[in-house]
């Protein structure tokens, strides 16, 4: 019976060896498998990442151009508005020549808003051509309300 028990005994120690073996061997395996997987999602990610900044960089040379293209037909309407106010300023200095005394002074008054509005648009042309200092938003609003009162100023 000494065998027996003996023999039982080395059997059960074989397969608790052979089982601790065993785990050990699925947890290393295990471990290798989640380390090749967060290596391989490090890379996707950096892929995604460096798609992303290409992304971005596409999108802000595209918005760039785009401004930049506004910029440019915004400043030919600018100029186009200043063509106007030196042809009315011309006329407006034709007509004082013949115009009568009262004719007259209402005529230079508006020779001088017009004279105040050459100034205000050559700024904002120089603004413009030297590169904004001001949110471009702002500086469109005020430049149309600048031809509005221009409008005005040349109906008179």
């Amino acid at each position: 019976m000494k065998k027996y028990v003996v023999a039982v005994s080395l059997l059960v120690s074989a397969l608790m060896f052979t089982s601790c073996d065993t785990k050990n061997e699925n947890a290393q395996e295990e471990l290798a498998d989640a380390k090749q997987e967060a290596k391989e999602e490090r890379a996707e990610v950096a892929e995604d990442l460096k798609d992303a900044k290409e992304d971005a960089a596409d999108k802000r040379a595209e918005i760039t151009a785009e401004l930049k293209q506004e910029e440019r037909e915004f400043l030919q309407t600018m100029e186009e508005r200043r063509t106007e106010i030196e042809n009315r300023i011309a006329k407006i200095d034709r007509d004082i020549d013949k115009a009568n005394d009262t004719e007259k002074i209402r005529l230079r008054a508006q020779r001088e808003r017009l004279d105040a509005r050459m100034k205000d648009v050559d700024d904002d042309i120089a603004e413009l051509k030297g590169g904004l200092k001001r949110d471009w938003k702002e500086f469109k609003s005020d430049f149309q309300k600048s031809i509005d009162e221009l409008k005005r100023d040349l109906k008179d």
